[in-house]
C-alpha cells in the first residue's frame, strides 16, 4: 500500500539506536532460540527464531515478513504478537539485506529477489515445511511472491493490511476523484514526501533501494509483477478502517493536493475496501476480517485477531 509506507517508517527505531550483537554466524543445523546470524552468499543475515520446542510436536513454522524498512528484531511493533504466537508455534523472522543488523548485499530488493533470499535462509536452517506465511503491508507482497515461486513450501498465507498486489495501476482511483482529488497528484505527493522523509533521516542505502523498488512496483501491471502462479492455499486477509492518528507533517517545498485529511483518508479506505472486496471471488479458502477498531498497524490495535487467525491457519 503506497500511502501506508509513510506510517510504516515512523515505527523504525533501528536507524536511531543501533544494537550490535557479538554472535557467531550459524552453520547449518545450529538454529537456536533468539537472535543469531546466518551466512547467505557471503553476507550475514540477522534472524530470530522463537518457540523452537514446538518443532518436536510437528506444529508448522510461522514465517514473518514485515513491512518496508522494518528492522530491530528485538524491539519492534510486532514483538508482542510474535512472542504470543511463539507460545503455540515456532516463529521465524529476519531483517532484510542492509536493514536491522543484516549486511547489505547490494542486490536490488525486488520481491522476487527477497523471496529467493528467504528461501535460501529457510533451506539452510532446514526448517520443516510447509510454512504459514504471515506478512504485513509490503510484507504481504513478499509472502505472495514467495508462495507463487515456492508453493510446495507454503501451508497458508496471512495478509495483515497488505499492499494490494492484485490491483492494477489506477484501479479504484474514482474514490479520490469523486471527493475532488486528483489521484495522480495524491500519488506523486505521497512518493515525494516519503522520499523527503528518507532524506531527512539519512536512511541507509538498502531502505532507499527498497522504497524505489516499491514505487516502481506499483507502476507495473499485475502480469508484470513476477508474482508467480497463485498458490492454491488457504489465505486470510485482515484489514483495518480506523482513521489514521494524523497525516505526517508536509515536508518543506511540498503542498498537499487535498484540503481535508479526513476526506483523503475516506478515499484511501474506500479504494482499499473496493479493490480487496474482489479477493473472496478470486481465491478459494479466503477468510476476510475487517476491523473498524484497527488502522494500518493492525498488530497494535487488534493483536488478538492476528493471533487467533494464525492459530486457525496452522490447523488448516
Amino acid at each position: 500500500m503506497r500511502n501506508s509506507i509513510i506510517y510504516e517508517i515512523t515505527q523504525i527505531s533501528i536507524y536511531f539506536i543501533l544494537i550490535f550483537f557479538n554472535i557467531t554466524v550459524l552453520a547449518q543445523n545450529e538454529l537456536n532460540e533468539g537472535i543469531q546470524f546466518v551466512d547467505i552468499d557471503g553476507y550475514k543475515f540477522e534472524v530470530k527464531f522463537q518457540g523452537k520446542h514446538h518443532l518436536s510436536t510437528g506444529v508448522p513454522v510461522v514465517v514473518f515478513e514485515a513491512g518496508i524498512g522494518a528492522g530491530n528484531l528485538d524491539n519492534n511493533a510486532w514483538t508482542t504478537v510474535l512472542d504470543s504466537i511463539a507460545e503455540f508455534a515456532p516463529v521465524f523472522s529476519y531483517s532484510h539485506s542492509g536493514l536491522g543488523n543484516s549486511e547489505w548485499n547490494e542486490i536490488v530488493p525486488t520481491p522476487r529477489n527477497i523471496a529467493s533470499t528467504l528461501h535460501k535462509l529457510l533451506n539452510k536452517l532446514e526448517l520443516p515445511k510447509p510454512y504459514v506465511m504471515l506478512g504485513h503491508s509490503w510484507g504481504g507482497v513478499l509472502i505472495r511472491t514467495y508462495g507463487g515461486h515456492y508453493p510446495e513450501d507454503v501451508k497458508a498465507l496471512i495478509y495483515v493490511e497488505p499492499d494490494n498486489f492484485m490491483a492494477e495501476p489506477g484501479e479504484g482511483d474514482e474514490s479520490f476523484e469523486k471527493r475532488g482529488m486528483d489521484p495522480k497528484a495524491v500519488d506523486k505527493f505521497d512518493r515525494e514526501s516519503f522520499a523527503a522523509f528518507l532524506n531527512m533521516i539519512q536512511a541507509p542505502e538498502a531502505l532507499v533501494a527498497e522504497s524505489k523498488t516499491l514505487a516502481n512496483y506499483w507502476g507495473q501491471n499485475v502480469k508484470d509483477r513476477d508474482l508467480g502462479p497463485h498458490p492454491e492455499k488457504p489465505i486470510a486477509l485482515l484489514l483495518g478502517t480506523k482513521g489514521f492518528p494524523s497525516y505526517p507533517p508536509t515536508p518543506p517545498g511540498l503542498t498537499k493536493p487535498w484540503d481535508s485529511d479526513e476526506l483523503w483518508f475516506e478515499a484511501h479506505i474506500e479504494k482499499r475496501i473496493t479493490t480487496f472486496s474482489k479477493w473472496p471471488l478470486m481465491f478459494k479458502n479466503c477468510y476476510v476480517v475487517i476491523s473498524t477498531d484497527a488502522w494500518h498497524h493492525f498488530q497494535r490495535d487488534e493483536p488478538e485477531i492476528i493471533i487467533d487467525i494464525t492459530r486457525k491457519m496452522l490447523k488448516e
